[in-house]
């Protein structure tokens, strides 16, 4: 059982996110001005600015990055994180692997087990990061496996997921990148993005001696609800040098029902084709239509003004969507 209790947690806490999550948006208002001289206000605008961008793979922002494992300062910085979290680190995985052992036991005995995965990361570990023009925040890592015999039935159990994991990255892109910010396309960046899980499921109690596999304690799920969202929220503060604003994206993938191996299957083959796509493949259209998964992209651009200039996206359509992102992707330079 201890197995399935780590599967089904990293299911949740990997794979997507459960019920809503409490991040804040990112606004234009929260961005620093791009101090362009002409916003992207329409469709044409938008594609000479995305001309206007073809060299981004050479901008000093995207070049900080892609060379950043040979860059001393952001390793040392690394060093430093790691040295700070070590201990709680340390601690978190003997919780998990004490309570994980006596999950089983505890349940057998009196009815109730769980296994808590919340760990506490203390904040001095990101601050060579902030040194560097790079500010982490994680607010919330809180998480939590449970099982315990059900009131209404006594042949049956409740298995409850229950996490909440979010952080946010703030980019000063003066401090980051020193000299090279004035001719960086990027004037400020900011990411937030968090999931949280909630799952409710109802188990026969014979899984408990069953053979430990994740695929064998599906058949014995008598009823789930689950609510499963994953959202990410980005802005930047833009200047082409010929186009410029503030570009906000939210991004939101989920799933809302039930777990059965149907919905496991049909999940893995979106995952297939996703991957396709971010490839540069063209992926099987009927795999997004037949998929449980649902997805919105949003994509507008605003003034220093912080007024709505032009919306490029709003998008529900699952494959559109996937289409979308793999534009992101192509504009980016990811896919060639």
């Amino acid at each position: 059982m201890k197995k399935i209790a780590v599967a089904l947690v990293t299911l949740a806490v990997s794979a997507m996110a459960w019920g809503q999550t409490k991040i804040s948006e990112i606004s234009a208002k929260d961005l620093k001005k791009s101090g362009a001289k002409q916003f992207i206000t329409d469709a044409e605008s938008f594609k000479a600015y995305k001309e206007s961008c073809a060299g981004l793979t050479s901008d000093p922002f995207m070049t900080y990055f892609m060379n950043i494992n040979a860059n001393e300062k952001f390793l040392s910085a690394v060093e430093d994180c790691g040295d700070a979290l070590s201990d709680e680190v340390d601690a978190f995985a003997i919780r998990v692997e004490e309570q994980g052992g006596q999950l089983e036991n505890s349940y057998k005995t009196t009815g109730n087990g769980k296994v808590d995965f919340t760990i506490n990361l203390p904040k001095k570990a990101f601050k060579s990061f902030a040194k560097m023009g790079l500010n982490i925040e994680v607010p919330v890592t809180a998480g939590l496996f449970s099982i315990k015999n059900s009131s209404d039935d006594e042949s049956s159990a409740e298995l409850l997921i229950d996490a909440d994991y979010e952080a946010k990255l703030g980019i000063d892109t003066k401090k980051l990148l020193g000299k090279d910010a004035a001719s960086s396309v990027i004037k400020d960046m900011q990411m937030a993005m968090g999931f949280v899980a909630k799952a409710e499921l109802n188990v026969d109690k014979n899984f408990v001696d069953d053979s430990d596999s994740f695929d064998s304690f599906l058949k014995y799920v008598n009823s789930s609800n689950i609510d499963a969202k994953f959202v990410l929220y980005a802005g930047s503060s833009i200047d082409s040098g010929e186009f410029g604003g503030k570009c906000v994206i939210d991004f939101t993938i989920g799933y809302k029902g039930n777990l059965n191996a149907a919905v496991i299957e049909k999940l893995s083959a979106t995952y297939a084709e996703f991957m396709k796509m971010c490839t540069g493949t063209e992926a099987d259209v009927e795999v997004f239509k037949s998929s449980p998964l649902y997805m919105h992209i949003g994509y507008s651009f605003y003034d220093d003004k912080n007024n709505l200039t032009y919306v490029v996206a709003d998008e529900s359509d699952l494959y559109k969507c996937m289409v979308k992102f793999q534009d992101a992707l192509t504009t980016a330079g990811v896919i060639r």
